[in-house]
């Protein structure tokens, strides 16, 4: 009785065991066709590509040249695809016991890995449809399950996503995001939107100041300080010359006599001839005051362009490693 008992257990933890074992194969299956009995052998002119199978519910592989991909009876949506080219659309109906054949030659000159272009090889290789970045201690969060800090790839799946930075000094930035035919790409500094150039910045050295950039801030305002000191100086000097100068002509242009108004008008001369010494003082004074606020725009100007170029070479550097394959073989990254 006890060993009857025993030999069910044991059948039944067999059966159990098939069924499960069966259940796993035949998932995989679903998935790839490796137990169906037709077959497509993919002819390519590069080691290896990719292929998306379906437009609804797309299942992407890695692909050899000559591989052979099983797969079950039916009409099949395919997507030729490689970094550097626009994915090629191939429409192939599959019978049941069957060898298809299907050739395709990459253009092997274009050398740029275009994020924008719609290409299924890209979203398999990042692993994701999103790639966000942010400052390095800024958390990038997208839905509810998601995130990660400064950098982040994800999958944003068939429904809008809220995507929102966060940084604890400063106020959160959010973002809806939906996926698309090509990988998104979405970016936000905290340090350079509180940096960008508002009214207070127009005083010379303010945005320095705000960049921590403290030997810049002192000599653009001490030049700032010293230029607008000798402009009020000469220009009080000038002021005084020239009252003096008016009262002079104004006595002389009221004048009743001819030696008088000789007198006056050699008065007048001499002191328009005192004038011109502080005119010019004051006018350099004044271009010294421009000097400053155009080197002040231009330093302001150069940090923004500098900033631009730094936040797209660090995206540029998060993604070389996912693409090293293609950029050895001398692909760039364009955004």
């Amino acid at each position: 009785m006890v060993i009857n008992r025993l030999l069910q257990n044991i059948l039944l933890c067999c059966i159990i065991q098939l069924l499960v074992t069966g259940l796993t194969f035949a998932q995989k299956d679903a998935l790839t066709g490796e137990a169906a009995t037709s077959a497509i052998i993919f002819d390519f002119n590069v080691d290896s590509a990719f292929v998306q199978f379906h437009l609804n519910n797309p299942a992407i592989l890695k692909v050899a040249d000559e591989d052979t991909v099983y797969l079950k009876n039916g009409f099949y949506h395919l997507f030729l695809s490689y970094p550097t080219n626009k994915d090629k659309y191939i429409a192939q109906n599959v019978l049941r016991d069957s060898v298809y054949s299907i050739s395709h030659e990459f253009d092997l000159t274009r050398n740029q890995i275009d994020l924008k272009r719609e290409n299924a090889s890209i979203r398999y290789l990042i692993g994701g449809d999103l790639v966000a970045l942010s400052d390095s201690s800024s958390k990038i969060k997208v839905g509810e399950n998601q995130s990660s800090t400064g950098f982040g790839i994800f999958d944003l799946g068939r429904e809008q996503q809220k995507l929102t930075f966060s940084n604890p000094k400063f106020r959160q930035k959010e973002f809806v995001v939906k996926r698309s035919e090509e990988v998104l790409y979405e970016s936000y500094f905290f340090n350079s939107k509180d940096h960008a150039v508002s009214t207070i910045d127009f005083i010379p050295g303010i945005y320095q100041f705000r960049n921590k950039e403290y030997l810049k801030t002192s000599l653009i305002i001490s030049a700032f300080a010293i230029s607008s000191s000798f402009a009020l100086k000469y220009q009080l000097e000038y002021k005084e010359q020239l009252d003096l100068f008016q009262e002079t002509r104004s006595r002389y242009l009221l004048a009743e006599y001819p030696s008088l108004a000789l007198e006056l008008g050699n008065e007048m001369e001499q002191a328009s001839n005192r004038l011109k010494p502080y005119l010019k003082r004051r006018n350099y004074s004044l271009l010294a005051i421009f000097g400053v606020f155009a080197i002040d725009a231009f330093d302001k100007i150069r940090s923004i362009k500098k900033n631009e170029e730094k936040n797209t070479r660090t995206f540029e550097l998060f993604l070389k490693p996912v693409f090293d394959e293609y950029i050895s073989a001398g692909a760039k990254i364009k955004f």
